[in-house]
């Protein structure tokens, strides 16, 4: 093997040792002019290190300290230094190969070549690009690793109830059906469905346990999600593939299981062995003085765990985003909302009059063009007559300006009620699946006439703003102030600033499922109509 040249390092590269060496020369010399200058530095640290008496003299800094250790054990450095020096000019080991036939080097060597090979091994027979062996190696050493610490616990002292409500006895066996079922389910939808149960069944129990908050998100986060994996789901086979036979069915039931039961006595056991009362008993006066609210959980989201919730929108930031990178390939932004000009359709005698497909043709578009009546839904005339349905949009028609105010309505009144910006932003994303659904794509541009990118960086702005703000007026990043007052006709008012953070939550979470349904709705269709739809005829 060519042995590898090694240029010359630059200047640059030698100023930092050629200064301190320098420096500790320079400054040696001229110790007591450098004694003055730290003395202050020196006078703000403790007299002494804990546990050890302080010294009688102060210390200081000099060329010479008298004949103390420090001197001594230098020259002994010296000295010894110069004699091992000698020692290899007089017997000539600067000349040889290899003093000792195994040296510290190679001992590192021989770890890095043994860690690659341990690598290589391993990689080998557990990176298999297989995602079900992955799960069962993680599962497995789930399962060993608690099951030993649960084996070696002696905090074995819950007291269990078998069910606490009437509720837990009606959901409970349902939860537990509807997830054996959607395991041995073979087409995706019904797995899909069946795991939507278990969710509605934990809406049931946060709402019969005093949670409904935490029920309503619950209902509003499966239903979302459920309309996320329909959107998926349509463009892949209805029926699953056939299940890797390498590993028994029975095997990887039994290890479904212990991970299930594991994790329900890693749950009895932390309970059992707490000893203190659980500080979520000090949450309700804390959201109450603290946060001036009375919704513990939109409290604890917006104000005591402000931090938590900005991490929170980053992660749904970049999941929008990635969405959105895996489907567009240019533009994030389907176009549907960019168009200008107005396309006039020709109408005829006793027709509707459709209405124009993007949103600039609807702001353009005045009612008095023609005397035919508006259509129920904006790009109603756009959709494939077999593809539509008049009820449905009638229904949407009616309800989708209702929704819109629901959700303003959670947004603000979830600082002392149910709701919150989470939940109002989902409630809105919800009116806009509600939209996509009846009119497709242009039906989806038309109610959002605005790029999902706009959304999500003005909710993060917002958000960020209500760390940044307390900070000029010498206060706590996040902190919430409250103003209250009187009004006539009103009466008594108050106000959060709390609420403006939010804000920013609301428009991150409908950022969110736009960008979504523009990523895995529109866009999709777009791509998957060939050829696309036929252009208004201009007049």
């Amino acid at each position: 093997v060519d042995e590898t040249e090694w240029p010359d390092p630059p200047i640059g590269f030698l100023s930092a040792p050629v200064l301190l060496a320098g420096g500790s020369l320079v400054l040696g010399l001229i110790a007591p002019v450098v004694d003055v200058w730290l003395t202050p530095y020196a006078d703000g640290l403790p007299e002494a290190t804990p546990g050890l008496e302080a010294p009688d003299y102060p210390y200081h800094l000099a060329l010479w300290h008298g004949l103390e250790p420090a001197l001594f054990i230098s020259l002994g450095t010296l000295a010894l230094g110069a004699a091992v020096f000698w020692g290899v000019r007089r017997t000539q080991l600067h000349k040889r190969r290899r003093v000792l036939p195994f040296t510290a080097n190679d001992a590192y060597n021989g770890a890095l070549r043994g860690v690659d090979f341990t690598s290589e091994w391993v990689t080998a027979r557990f990176q298999r690009g297989s995602l079900p062996f992955y799960v069962g190696t993680i599962f497995i050493v789930l399962v060993a690793a608690e099951g030993v610490a649960l084996l070696s616990s002696r905090e074995w002292r819950a007291q269990l109830d078998a069910w606490q409500s009437p509720a837990q006895l009606i959901a409970a066996p349902l939860m537990i059906a509807a997830g054996i079922l959607a395991v041995r389910a073979r087409k995706r939808y019904t797995g899909v469905a069946l795991v939507s149960v278990t969710g509605l069944g934990l809406v049931v129990l946060f709402a019969t346990s005093g949670a409904p908050d935490l029920a309503l998100t619950q209902v509003l986060v499966e239903t979302v999600t459920l309309v996320v994996f329909a959107l998926v789901l349509r463009r892949l086979p209805a029926r699953m593939g056939e299940h890797n036979e390498s590993v028994a069915p029975l095997a990887r039931a039994v290890l479904g299981a212990g991970v299930g039961l594991i994790m329900a006595l890693v749950a009895i056991v932390a309970t059992g062995a707490r000893q203190d009362l659980p500080i979520s008993l000090e949450w309700p006066p804390l959201a109450y003085e603290i946060g001036h609210g009375r919704n513990v959980v939109n409290v604890a989201l917006v104000d005591l765990r402000g931090w938590d919730t900005m991490g929170e929108l980053s992660v749904l930031i970049l999941a929008a985003t990635g969405v959105a990178s895996l489907v567009f390939i240019t533009d994030r932004s389907d176009n549907l909302n960019r168009r200008s000009g107005t396309a006039r359709s020709v109408v005829g005698l006793g027709r509707r009059r459709p209405l124009v497909e993007t949103d600039a043709g609807v702001r353009a578009q005045r009612v008095g063009e023609t005397g035919a009546p508006r259509a129920w839904l904006v790009s109603g005339a756009k959709v494939q007559p077999e593809n539509r349905s008049i009820l449905l949009e009638i229904v949407i028609r009616v309800l989708f300006h209702s929704v819109m105010i629901v959700s303003l309505y959670l947004l603000f009144a979830g600082h002392n009620l149910p709701g919150g910006g989470f939940a109002g932003g989902l409630v809105a994303g919800l009116g806009l699946v509600m939209r996509y659904i009846a009119g497709g794509r242009w039906e989806l541009g038309a109610a959002a006439p605005t790029d999902a990118g706009r959304l999500l960086g003005a909710g993060m702005a917002i958000a960020v703003l209500c760390a940044l703000v307390p900070l000029l007026f010498g206060f706590a990043p996040l902190q919430s102030f409250t103003f209250e007052g009187e009004l006539p006709l009103i009466g008594h008012w108050e106000f959060v600033t709390s609420t403006i953070f939010d804000i920013g939550v609301y428009l991150v979470v409908i950022g969110l499922v736009l960008d979504v349904l523009r990523s895995l709705g529109a866009e999709v269709d777009r791509q998957s109509q060939l050829p696309e739809d036929a252009e208004v005829v201009q007049s």
